[in-house]
């Protein structure tokens, strides 16, 4: 029946079946068998039809199919002889068995007999079998069924570190499959991060997958030093050291693929955590439509790849996918005719046809020295993987008004604030201007599960929020994901990006000049066409492709300016005059700041005060923080002692105010007089949320006479 229907479905030959049943060679084999084993037909067409044909389950094995406690009870040889594995229990007494061949009583009968079980077939594919025999297959859920296995480190204990020899033995091969159990379980649902964390009493396993650390495995205390100085072994770590961060790589080779994995341990109190990052390659293959840009923004974007100098800064928090918007824009320019180079820290993709620097600031090679190197290689495309100072900056800029191309990226949360962000820097405003082609802001976020998505009514929150936003833009229709078997119960699978694109125009270029506050710049984008990542974010919202849920989780909501007065209170007003407003510091604050970092060279740091005609300007770190202040007085014995030690003095070493006197912009003039003259200080920072803003002199205090 089963070979008749076979061939009316044209699934095979009639004549290859003749032939392979006249054929003594294949007598003790059943048919079907060889026609899989010839290749004559595809193994899972006859398990289907199989299953159709004689109502037998037929389905494809994940980990938590398995129970690999009453596998753990069976022969191996059995198992790999019947090519069969224990898939679960009932409570009826019947035992699920994995299978190639339901029609083979005599597996039955063994199993029967081993077991006490009833036994019932459910057809599977070989491959998938033997995976799970080999334990290729064990999931989370069998995390602890391996640790069980670990012999107890009771030998162990008294030592500081667990012996390379020992970790390798036969007698720790379980910690061995635990390990690459715990890498393959993170590749299959496709984490990014793997985080081994040690706790008081267990070790736990959390994996980051779409953004989000989710629990996969809590584990017995015992198993922790085994399982990490495993890991730190494959990593070509120093297990000896547990007291100081050290750094790893892992290539794992899969069935289909090679994978690179980014290792970093830190000591605890509790034991060294292990962070482990997924880097997946296919990310250097993705394409600009692939990422989520929508027709507008990508057209924007690559007429501004297509430029052959400038610079395009892709800016947002860390986690927000800047570095596969990086790479699917080298993908784009990447041609024979151009020479296209990197300086990264570190390299997570190699990239052929593109020369790749690592920054190595041991050895003197920083972002700037590297990129100092490139234009004295003729390159055509430069990407640098961070601006973080200054001085990057300053030659960042330099190499996009000079005939390069230049792509990077900095932690700001908004296109225009990234404008506000390169001034206090110290770039002069109208290099700015003259450099930049677009500033792209983005935010990843979940994609709603296709296969349980379903329409859901705006949230009372969510509608409070949107009241307030600038925008004042709402959706039409929203969606959501209730969770089902394909995305393991969450609603999402998957991510996309939001985009916000500011393209340099004529008037933005204007307003840096006149005004560089991010409100400001914001505005005037607003005028220029710019979309917002809220507005993108509403967009895909409607489209069916995330939720209000995670655009809200991702994103800051902008709040509109207060509403207008009413009727009633204008005509008030037009009658009584109010008492004229206070002055205050943002009023007579200097807006546009110099600034350096504290790792900045003291030399090079009085070249610039000399250029810009200040005395001194604060120091600022990579997070953008005011940490002390710089004076001329401060430089003066590192730059005029002519020995090798002061030629390398930074900032840090030699300043001298490191306590930060400051001032809000809402401040009164008569409070800021007042910390000048407690604090016997010649300048001010206003800062307004830890954010640089401006610098308060005497000077600024002094009243200006009224225009007639």
């Amino acid at each position: 029946m089963l070979i008749d229907e076979l061939v009316s479905r044209g699934h095979v030959d009639p004549s290859a079946v003749e032939s392979l049943q006249n054929n003594q060679q294949h007598l003790g084999k059943a048919i079907e068998v060889a026609l899989v084993d010839g290749g004559l037909v595809e193994e899972e067409v006859l398990l289907g039809l199989m299953s159709e044909l004689y109502d037998i389950p037929f389905k494809h094995l994940t980990p938590d199919d398995l129970d690999n406690e009453l596998a753990a009870t069976l022969p191996k040889k059995l198992m790999l002889g019947f090519c069969v594995y224990p898939l679960q229990r009932t409570d009826e007494g019947v035992v699920l068995l994995a299978t190639i061949d339901p029609f083979d009583v005599t597996a039955a009968d063994v199993f029967h007999q081993i077991t006490g079980r009833q036994v019932e077939y459910v057809l599977v594919v070989r491959s998938e079998i033997l995976a799970a025999i080999e334990g290729k297959l064990v999931g989370a859920s069998s995390f602890g069924l391996l640790v069980e296995q670990v012999p107890e480190p009771d030998e162990w204990d008294g030592l500081g570190t667990i012996l390379e020899s020992q970790v390798l033995s036969e007698n720790s091969s379980p910690i061995i499959k635990l390990v690459n159990s715990i890498f393959r379980e993170a590749i299959r649902t496709g984490a990014s991060d793997i985080h081994v964390e040690p706790l008081e009493t267990s070790f736990r396993i959390r994996y980051r997958i779409d953004g989000l650390l989710r629990v996969i495995a809590e584990l017995p205390k015992r198993a922790q030093k085994t399982c990490t100085s495993r890991i730190k072994i494959i990593a070509e770590i120093d297990i000896s050291d547990t007291r100081r961060a050290q750094d790893g790589r892992i290539a794992i080779r899969t069935s289909t693929d090679k994978v690179n994995m980014r290792v970093s341990t830190v000591p605890t109190p509790f034991g060294e955590k292990i962070v482990i990052r997924i880097l997946d390659q296919s990310t250097t293959q993705m394409g600009l439509r692939q990422l989520g840009f929508s027709p507008r923004d990508l057209e924007a974007l690559q007429i501004h790849l297509a430029a052959n100098t400038g610079m395009i800064l892709i800016t947002g928090p860390t986690g927000s996918g800047k570095t596969s918007t990086l790479y699917a824009s080298l993908k784009l320019k990447n041609d024979p005719s151009l020479n296209i180079v990197t300086v990264e820290d570190p390299i997570e993709y190699q990239v052929p046809g593109i020369t790749q620097v690592q920054v190595n600031n041991q050895a003197g090679l920083s972002f700037s020295s590297a990129l100092r190197a490139f234009l004295r290689q003729d390159p055509d495309v430069i990407m640098v993987g961070e601006i973080r100072d200054l001085t990057t900056a300053e030659t960042a800029v330099q190499a996009a008004q000079s005939g390069h191309l230049v792509l990077s990226t900095l932690h700001t949360n908004s296109a225009p604030s990234t404008l506000s962000r390169m001034i206090l820097l110290g770039i002069e405003p109208h290099q700015i201007g003259g450099a930049l082609l677009c500033v792209i802001a983005q935010r990843l976020v979940r994609k709603i599960c296709p296969e349980c998505i379903e329409e859901t009514p705006l949230k009372r929150e969510h509608q409070v929020l949107l009241d307030l936003a600038a925008e004042q833009i709402k959706p039409e229709k929203l969606f959501t994901g209730k969770g089902c078997e394909a995305c393991e119960g969450t609603g999402y699978k998957g991510r996309t990006g939001l985009y916000e694109i500011l393209s340099m125009t004529s008037a933005i270029r204007l307003q840096i000049v006149l005004d560089s506050t991010e409100e400001a710049l914001w505005e005037v984008a607003r005028r220029e066409g710019m979309r917002t990542l809220l507005e993108d974010g509403i967009e895909k919202v409607e489209q069916g492709i995330t939720t209000m849920d995670e655009v809200l989780r991702v994103l800051t909501i902008r709040r509109r300016a207060s509403s207008p007065k009413a009727p009633e209170e204008t005509e008030v007003s037009s009658v009584v005059s109010p008492e004229p407003s206070p002055v205050v510091v943002q009023d007579v604050m200097t807006k546009n700041v110099v600034t350096v970092h504290p790792l900045a060279s003291s030399r090079e740091t009085m070249n610039l005060l000399l250029r810009r005609g200040i005395s001194g300007c604060p120091v600022v770190n990579e997070k953008g923080r005011v940490i002390g202040l710089i004076s001329f007085s401060d430089l003066a014995t590192s730059v005029i002692a002519h020995t090798p030690q002061a030629a390398t003095k930074t900032v840090r070493d030699v300043m001298s105010s490191k306590q930060v006197i400051s001032v809000k912009p809402t401040d009164t003039l008569e409070v800021a007089a007042e910390k000048l003259v407690r604090h016997k200080v010649r300048r001010l920072v206003v800062l307004h949320e830890e954010n640089l803003v401006g610098i308060l002199t005497p000077y600024d205090l002094i009243p200006r006479p009224h225009s007639t």
